[in-house]
Parts: structure tokens; sequence; C-alpha cells
């Protein structure tokens, strides 16, 4: 050993002894690598140039801390430097207890240390005299002890199992520690150097500074922290340089605990052997003392309750036999539980020292391979419940058997009086064989609902231990390198690796193996060779029958909705020879033990079944086939998805096989040379083949950008499983594209049932169309009294939009519902993986509320949660208001428009809380995000002054309605029918059709008519002037006439007339109707208007035009030129005035009566 262990820091010494080991040490590659970690560590350790301080300085020095703590406190400094130097002291006397701690720790460690010899000698010399000596009690002497002695001594022994057990595990933990110190070591020590020479160029910093308390009390802080790195290095050194002696230490304590445990678990089957033969033996002896005796065998009485006294000992001696097999199956499972609990606890100790190496990797999948499996009892549940009714019934006849002689009498009063005192003996033995019986019963039930309950507590103990170290080893082996990344010199050795591998796999051998388990198994073999003759000589008649099919498809009466279902199932059996013949194959493989077998029998089961899904598909898409005869896609769609699938078959297959041979066997990933380069070929290929396919297709639901986004999936997801490959990760690329081909065959099963359902839909409206022309027709004729006579029948041509919209979409959202949980199901063992990212931490936030004062991580798990939270919510801000406004509101009697206030509301409500959920995970919380909005506030009162107004407003539209979906209004000078309203604005179309943006803050502000919002019975009226000398009376009867013969003009409220002004040139009167709907206004205004044209110039009354009366001072010459102007005139017809048009009154002014001044030429009715 090297004395400079023993010497005080910067002596070194080497004796000839030493020089002796050293040698050792040269020629020992792996204590050299110690050595030189060892001489680096103690240059290290000089680096620091800080000498420990003894326990003595300690103590005064915190007495100090302790006193300049009490004197701030005491001060009269301003409150900020008290809060500074108060803070500043407390973190120096932390550092001095952690000091003080160090050095305790390093005067233990020494004592350790120097003790260290002798215990390694004591307990090697305790293993080699357990391992010589029998001290386990022989089982004669096991055999002459009482029932409870044996009881007390195998609790106390499987209680002492446990104990050694346990500190079995500490000595696990400690033996590791010891075994990984120099990497641990070697990490810390790097560590304080890099802080140690930070708070150096501190302290010359502030010893610059003029002197003061802060500053000397910051100096005091730095050099407490030094300390302390001081002394933990030099604990870490002195725990390097006895890591020898340690871990000997510890290697002898396991090797002494394993056989302490190994004697005492023989001890405790031998014990419990003993128990259960003892047990056995009582309840026997009390089965026997219950026998009815063969001279008294002959009376009724007595076998009927000697059969219930039998029955009673069945149940006993089966009940002693259970509490021995439940007393063994309590301790085995709590062995397998603490069997568990010790690789759990090694597992993370493993993973915090070797995270993210490659011996990780491997520890992992040789921990997940030793994992036992666990094995619970399903019926157990119902054996309590079985037991406690049985208590039930026992203690009822305990209650009958309280008082014996009562029974026993009851018993006499059954036999003939000459009898009783012949039998009374025999009875009342009977009786109190019976209590005995049926209160050691009763005692055995309760111990077997104990050991039952407990058995059943252990088995969910151990069942969820091991899943959720199952799942640890899952999650540690998805993020850690499986093996090193490929480079040149993996690129240079991969020929002489494949070889290597290929010859390691022994293909003869397997061949000759292959061959002599199907000779073991011929009779399977030959009824799988008689059924793929049978599949060949049938498969003409299923070609025909296919055929057959798909010619019917389209007749509107043989075509039904069973024939996509019955072609998809027949053509899946035509294609399933060599997908059965290769599954069969790896059924006979997997019954057979040899080495490699049941390897390649799953390898053969997934190359069944993407055989299978490949072949399916490719006659799927045959140019006659099932995807143009019955889904009726694009025929050169169906080509190129042919193409593709052929290609396909040539990468996937061989793909498929080596991700199934990797499956079986993922220990030997890191030596996987075919393996990783079939992976990096496969997915480059498929990356091709899919990327080639979907840039030379048409863009999907009529969306590029839908498009692209699939197109980038299809096209990444291969390259970057290949890259995965590429860095190292192999075992993750393998699991990720297992469960990518996976989705792609639910893929596949979507789109076929898809297209059958959307065709099923077809079907029944075509037939549903059929029959309704069948109806009709058969009403035809018995109307006119026809004889029934075969006729053709028209069959009306329709599309998927004449399809009830309402099935199609609840069809479709229901397989999208399914296809989601089924990809769940298809990657949820993996996405516990993503718990790994909790533990990668970008930064801290102060948090708040009970976590008031801690810093808070955000790890990169937070951030994938708020982007997954935001995708969910911009998903569900798109599709669920729609949804619910197919499935709900669509059955509703709402008003109009009230389903899309609701919808939109619901929008914002699920925008606003997604904001509010994904803010959160990132720790924006809102006594956070309140000094923004005030902020904002700020902001709104100036620049977003309008853009807030319009908001608010468009939330006032929603809840208040004062305007809705389809409402005609006027606003200012622009009238229309309201179409859409947004967040900022709402969308009005007018009359001609012209879409006007309308900021909300209109609506709100600004006077508007609604001539829907509440009634659309409206007024209208219409004047007319009539001239001097008319009779009033006829045209009041004329103008009621006419409005009550009119339609449109509604009875209540009643048609007013009313003689209301003397103009200059006619009498004003005014008809007022009420129409029902606004469409109805300008169309009974031209009616009524035409009407009263046509009366009036029938009953004589003249309608009446302005007129003016011109008076001349001097008729000089004017009769002279009116008499030329007649003359001129004459020939020609009379000029006369044209009667002026009866026009509408402006009450009230609608959107009809602000045209270009032509009456109702612009008005509200549809054109």
């Amino acid at each position: 050993m090297w004395s400079a262990f023993q010497s005080p820091p910067g002596q070194l010494t080497l004796g000839s002894a030493d020089a002796l080991r050293f040698l050792y040490l040269v020629r020992n590659p792996l204590m050299l690598r110690f050595s030189v970690l060892l001489c680096w560590l103690l240059l290290s350790s000089w680096a620091l140039a800080q000498q420990t301080p003894s326990a003595d300085e300690l103590d005064k020095r915190i007495e100090e801390i302790n006193a300049n703590i009490e004197s701030v406190n005491n001060s009269s400094l301003p409150e900020a430097e008290k809060r500074e130097l108060s803070e500043t002291y407390q973190n120096t006397l932390s550092f001095a207890r952690q000091t003080q701690q160090t050095v305790q720790e390093q005067a233990a460690l020494q004592e350790q240390l120097a003790d260290a010899p002798r215990q390694t000698q004591s307990i090697r010399a305790e293993f080699n005299r357990l391992s010589k000596a029998d001290g386990n009690a022989s089982r004669e002497q096991l055999e002459r002890q009482e029932l409870g002695q044996l009881e007390t001594r195998l609790s106390e022994q499987v209680s002492q199992m446990f104990t050694w057990q346990n500190e079995l595990t500490a000595v696990n933990g400690q033996l590791i520690s010891a075994q990984t110190r120099p990497e641990r070591t070697q990490a810390n020590v790097s560590e304080n150097q890099r802080r140690t020479q930070q708070l150096n160029e501190q302290l010359r910093s502030l010893q610059r500074q003029s002197p003061s308390q802060v500053t000397r009390a910051r100096i005091d802080l730095l050099q407490a922290e030094l300390d302390y790195l001081t002394a933990d290095s030099e604990l870490m050194r002195q725990r390097l340089a006895g890591n020898s002696a340690l871990q000997d230490l510890a290697s002898q304590q396991k090797n002494l605990l394993n056989l302490q445990i190994r004697r005492i678990e023989d001890e405790i089957r031998l014990l419990q052997s003993v128990v259960n033969e003892k047990r056995q033996s009582a309840s026997e002896k009390t089965v026997s003392e219950a026998t009815l005796p063969e001279e008294l065998g002959q009376n009724k009485v007595l076998q009927a309750q000697s059969s219930i006294n039998r029955q009673l000992s069945e149940e006993l001696l089966d009940a002693t036999r259970q509490i021995g097999i439940l007393t063994r199956d309590n301790i085995e499972t709590k062995q397998q539980t603490e069997h568990l609990t010790q690789i759990d606890k090694a597992l993370e100790q493993q993973i915090e020292v070797l995270e993210g190496s490659l011996l990780l990797s491997r520890i992992l999948h040789q921990q997940k391979s030793e994992l036992p499996r666990v094995e619970t009892d399903k019926n157990l549940a119902d054996q309590i419940a079985d037991l406690r009714l049985r208590q039930f019934e026992l203690n009822q006849l305990i209650q009958s058997l309280a008082n014996p002689d009562a029974y026993l009498n009851d018993l006499l009063l059954k036999l003939p009086v000459r009898q009783r005192d012949t039998l009374r003996p025999a009875l009342e033995q009977m009786v109190n064989a019976r209590v005995n019986l049926v209160e050691q019963l009763n005692n055995n039930i309760n111990t077997l609902i104990n050991l039952g309950i407990t058995l059943q507590i252990n088995q969910r103990q151990l069942q969820q231990l091991s899943s959720d170290l199952r799942r640890t080893i899952d999650d540690q082996l998805f993020w850690v390198a499986s093996s090193r990344p490929i480079d040149k010199a993996w690129l240079l050795e991969l020929p002489a690796n494949a070889a290597n591998q290929f010859n390691r796999l022994d293909l003869p051998q397997q061949a000759r193996n292959l061959l002599s388990n199907l000779k073991n198994h011929l009779i399977w073999c030959l009824i799988g060779l008689v059924a793929l003759a049978i599949h060949l000589w049938r498969r003409p008649m299923l070609l025909r029958r296919i055929n057959t099919l798909h010619d019917e498809v389209g007749h509107f009466r043989r075509d039904t909705p069973w024939h996509t279902p019955l072609a998809l199932l027949l053509t899946a059996i035509r294609v399933c020879n060599v997908p059965v013949l290769l599954a069969a194959i790896g059924l006979v493989i997997q019954l057979d033990n040899e080495r490699g077998m049941p390897i390649l029998s799953g390898a053969l089961f997934n190359l069944s079944l993407a055989w299978f899904a490949l072949h399916l598909m490719y006659r799927v898409f045959d140019p006659r086939g099932i995807a143009t005869r019955h889904f009726h896609w694009d025929v050169d769609l169906v080509q190129r998805l042919r193409r593709l699938v052929r290609n396909l078959a040539w990468v996937l297959l061989p793909l498929v096989l080596v991700l199934g041979l990797h499956g079986s066997m993922p220990e030997y990933v890191g030596s996987d040379a075919l393996g990783r380069s079939g992976m990096l070929v496969g997915m480059a290929a498929l990356a091709f083949l899919l990327g080639r396919f979907m840039l030379r297709s048409e863009p999907l639901y009529s969306s590029r950008i839908v498009h692209y986004l699939a197109s980038a999936l299809l096209i990444l997801t291969p390259l970057a499983l290949a890259g995965l490959t590429l860095w190292g990760y192999h075992y993750t690329a393998v699991k990720l594209a297992e469960r990518f081909i996976d989705s792609l065959y639910l893929i596949v099963l979507w789109m076929l049932v898809e297209g059958t359902v959307v065709r099923n839909l077809n079907v029944a409206g075509r037939r549903l169309a059929y029959q309704r022309a069948v109806a009709k027709r058969e009403a035809a004729q018995a109307r006119e009294g026809q004889q029934e006579t075969e006729v053709a029948v028209e069959i009306p041509e329709m599309n998927l939009q004449q399809i009830n919209q309402q099935s199609l979409r609840l069809a479709k959202l229901t397989l999208l519902i399914l296809f989601a949980i089924a990809l769940y199901f298809t990657w949820a063992d993996l996405i516990s993986a993503t718990s790994y990212l909790e533990s990668v931490t970008l930064w801290h936030y102060e948090g708040s509320g009970l976590n008031a004062g801690e810093a808070v991580p955000i790890s990169v798990g937070d951030i994938l949660g708020a982007l997954v939270t935001v995708i969910l919510t911009l998903t569900l801000a798109r599709n669920l208001p729609g949804l619910l406004e197919i499935l709900v509101l669509s059955r509703l009697e709402l008003r109009q428009g009230s389903s899309y206030a609701i919808t939109t509301l619901l929008s914002y409500v699920i925008v606003g809380f997604g904001l509010v959920s994904s803010l959160s995970t990132l720790g924006v919380s809102w006594d956070k995000l309140q000094w923004l909005v005030a902020a904002l506030g700020v902001g709104l009162g100036f620049g977003l002054q309008e853009i807030f107004a319009n908001f608010i407003s468009g939330l006032i539209i929603l809840f208040e309605r004062p305007v809705r979906i389809g409402d005609v209004v006027t606003i200012g000078p622009l009238s229309g029918t309201i179409n859409r309203i947004r967040i900022r604005a709402t969308t009005i179309t007018d009359f001609d059709r012209k879409e006007i943006i309308v900021p909300n803050k209109n609506f709100v502000t600004e006077q508007i008519i609604n001539w829907s919002l509440q009634d659309t019975i409206t007024r209208v009226i219409i004047k007319v002037g009539v001239a001097y000398g008319s009779d009033v009376a006829l045209v009041r009867k004329l103008l009621m006439q006419i409005a009550q013969n009119n339609p449109r003009v509604l009875k209540d409220p009643e048609p007013l007339v009313f003689f209301l002004n003397f103009a200059e040139s006619t009498l004003d009167h005014e008809l007022r109707i009420h129409v029902k709907e606004l469409v109805d206004r300008n169309l009974a205004i031209d009616e009524i208007n035409r009407e009263i044209e046509r009366l009036f110039k029938e009953n004589g009354i003249e309608i009446a035009f302005r007129q003016l009366d011109v008076n001349l001072r001097s008729s000089k010459g004017l009769e002279k030129l009116v008499q030329s102007y007649r003359i001129d005139e004459k020939g020609s017809a009379s000029v006369a005035a044209e009667p002026a048009r009866p026009a509408a009154a402006q009450d009230p002014i609608t959107p009809g009566d602000q045209g270009d001044g032509a009456g109702g030429a612009d008005d509200l009715s549809p054109r």
C-alpha cells in the first residue's frame, strides 16, 4: 500500500513492500488505472492549496459566526444592510457546519479503515466456519418440539432472514459505491477545483476593495466555502485511498450474508415442513376423536351426526393444508419483494453513477432479463370471500353448540326411549368432538383469511414493484445509448463484425434444429400441408366469387352492404397462404427449447403479419379490385398505391425480420452489426419511397399545408430513426420503428374500414331511393287501376353529398376516435419513457403559493407538455364547437344565431383555458401575469384602444345578442344580413351580395335597426293622392278592399285607411298594412300599387298629380302664339300629364327606401 495514504499531506514515501505492489499494479491494467487516478487525485488535492481546519478551530469559528449574527441583529444598521449581513453570516455558518460534519466523517472513516482489516478477517473466518459447519437443526430435533415453539421459531427465522436481506441491500449499495468511486471522485474533485478557482478570483477581487463589515463578511463566506471544498476533497481522497479495503470488506460481508440467507432459507423450509406435519397430525387426531365406533354405526341418528363430523374433519384437514401453502406463498412473495427492492436500490445507484454510458445499457439489459415473472393468484379474492361466508356459517354453528347439554338432549329426543341410555355416551362424545372440530376449524379459517389477505397485499406490492422496476428499466434503456456511434472505425470493422455475427448465427445448425423440430411435430406439419393444399385447390373458386362480388357492386338489386366486407374477407383468405405458413413454422419453432429457436419464432410471427398486410393491400389496389370497384378511388391513385406497396415489400419485409430478431434478443444490440446496417439501409429506402409517392400525389384533403405536413412526417420519421441508429441509440430506434410499422398497419386498417363504411352508407342511400321509387310506382298504379307488370324503375344517381351528412360525420368521428384509441395503446408502453424528460432541467423560476421561496425547475417535459397543450387547444377550438353543433345543438330548437353564439363562446373559453394552462406549465402564474395585464392596460388605453373596444364589443354582441347571425339590420347607411361575428368585426352581406366588414364597436355605440330581432312583422305605409272632387268614401272602400284581398297583408293588425291632408293638388290618403316577413314588404307594395292603378281607373277616380296655375297681366300677342303652337301640333297626340305613382311612406326608413331614388328599387327581398 502507498505509505502516502497514512502520511501527512505533501509527503510521499515508498517502502520495499510497496515497490513489489507497484510492480503488480503495472502488470494489472485495472489496478494501474486506479493508481494513476489516485496520483492525479493527490496532485489535485495539493492544487487546492488549502489546509483543512481542525475540529477545535471549527468550533471556535462557529461560535464567532453566531456572535456576529447576534451582533448584527442587535445593531442599528440600515435594514437592507442588516438583512444582507445576516444572510451572509447564515450562509457562512452553514458552510462551517458542513465542514465540521465532513471532518467528523473523516475521523469516522479513519477509524473504519483502521478496523477494516480486522473486520474483514473476522468475517472471512465466520464465512469459513459456516461453510464447514452444519448449523441447521435436524428434523428429529425439530419434531421433538411443541407446535407453538416451532411456529415462534419460524416467525423469528423469517424476521431474521428479512433483516439479513435488508443488510444485504445496504452492502450491495456500498459495494456499488466502492466500485464506482473512482469515476465519481474524479468528477467531484474536478468540480471542486473549478469552484475553488472561482472562489479564489472572487477573494482577490474583494481583497482589493475598501474594507467594510459587508466586505469582511463576504470574505469570511468565501473562506468558509473554500474550507468545506478542501475538507470534502480530502474526504474523497481518503475514501479513494481506502477504497480497496472498503470494497474487500463489502465483498466479504456480501458473501457472508448470502451464505447466511441460504442457510436460513433451508432452515425455514425445514421448519415449515415440520410445522405443517405437526398441524396435520393435530388435525388428524381431532378427526380420529370425532369418528364413530364401528359397533355403533347402525343407528341412523348416529350415522347422520357422524357424517357431519366427518365433513367437518375433512374441511379441517383441507384448511390445515391450505395454511401451509399460504404460509409458504407469503414467505416466497416477501422474498421476491425484498429481492426486487434490492435490484431497485442498486439500479438507482447505477443509473446515478453510469448515466449515459454504454455500460449502463448492458447492465440494464441484463437486469431486465433477470427480472422474475410475477404470477398472482387470480382466485385469491374469491377464496377469501368464500372463507368469510364459511366463517359466518361456523359462527352460527358455534352458537348452536354453546350449550352442549341442550344440544345433546335435542339429539336424544330423536332416538327411541329404550336406546337413549345406551347411545347417550356415544352421542356425548360426538358432540364434544364436534365442539373441538368447529373451534379448531374456525381458528384455521381465521388464520386462512389473515394469510390470504396478507398474501393478496404482498402480491399486489410485488406486482406493482415489478411493474415499476420494469418500466424504469425500459425508460432508461430508451434514453441510453446502446452502442457506440457509427464512425470510420466502425465502418472499417463492419465486414469482420458482420462475418463474425453471421458465423455466430450458425445457420446450418439452426436448419438442422428446424428439421428436427418439424419431425417431432410431424402430425401438425401434415395438417398444415393439407390445409395449404385445400387452399390452393379452392383458390379458383375464391377468385370467381370475388369477381362476382365486384360485378354486382352498383347494381340496384343485387348490391348489398355486405359485398365489401365479404370481398375483403375473401381477399384476405386468398392471400393468407404464405403468412399462415410462416406463422405455423414460427409456432412449431417456439415449441423447441434449443438456443435461438424462440428468437427466430418471434421474427417469423412479425414477418407473417407484414407479408399479410402488404399482400392484402396489393390485392385491394388491383385496377379491377376493391379500391376502384367498391371505394370508387381514382384509378391513377390506385395504380400508384399498388406500385408503392410492391416496392415497400422489398424494404419492409427484411426490415421487419431484422426488427423481430432484435426484439427477441435486445441484450446483443451493442454488437448487432447486421441489424444496424439493415436498419440504416431500410429506413433510408423507406423514406425515399414514401417521399417520392407523397411528392407526386395530389394534396390531401385539397390542402397543401396538410399534404406537406404529412409528407414531412412520413419522410423525416424514417430518417430520424436512421439517425438514432447512426448515433448509437439503436435500441431506441428499433422500439420506435416497431411502433411506426404498427401505426402503418393501423392506418391501413383505418383506410379499409372507412372506405367500407362510406360505401355502405352510399348503398343504403341507393336502396332507400329505390324503395321510394318502387313505392311511388305502386301508388301510381293503384291510382290508375293498372295491373302489376314489370316495368323499368328509374334509379336516381346519388353521390356522397346526398347521403345523410350527419350519419356520415358521426361514422367518421367514431372511426377517428377508435383509431386514436388504438394508436394510443400502440404507443402506450413508450409514452411513459417521456417521464425521463422531467429530469432534464432547463431553467428555474421562483415558486409561489405553497412553493413560495423555492426554485421550481422547468424541464424538457414541461416544454413538451405546454406544446401538447397548445396543439390540443387549437385542435379542440377548431373541431369541438362544430362537433357540439352536430351532436347537440342541431337537435335543440334554438333561435337563429344562438348556436353560433354558443360555439363561438366555447371556442374563446377553450383558447383561454389552453393559454392559461400552457403558461402555468411554464411557470407563468397569474400573480406574474397581472403585471403584464396592467402594462397591457396602459397600452390599451393608447395604441390598442380601438382593437380592445372592438373585442369587448364582440363579447357584448355574443352575450346580449342585439344582432345575430341571419338578422337583417340597418346601421347608418348600410343595410344587409349578418353573416359572421368575429372577435374584431362583423361581416354584413348587403342586397348587392357585397360583404361589408363593420367593426363591432359600431353595433354597441351607434343606433342600429334590427328588422328581425324579436318579431319579423313590420308595418308598410302606402300614400295615395287623388284629385279634388273625387269620392273619398269610394277611395276608402277601394283601398280597404285591395288590402283585404292581398294574401301578404295580415288580418291582425287589420289594415287602416286615413284621409290625412288637403294638399295643393291632391287629397292625401294613407293605407297602413302589416306583413309577416321582411321579404313581403316590397312585394306587397308592388301588388297593392298595381291593384290601386287598375281599380281606380275602373271606378273613374283620378290619381292626381301636381298642377300649376299661371296668371298673366297682359295677353297681347299671346293668343296668336298659342294658336301657332296648336297648328304645328295638329295631327299629333295630345300631351297628357303622366299620373304620379303612389309612393310608400317613409315610416319607417327601411333598406328598401334607401335606394337610388326609385321607389322600392332597393328592397329587403332576395333577387
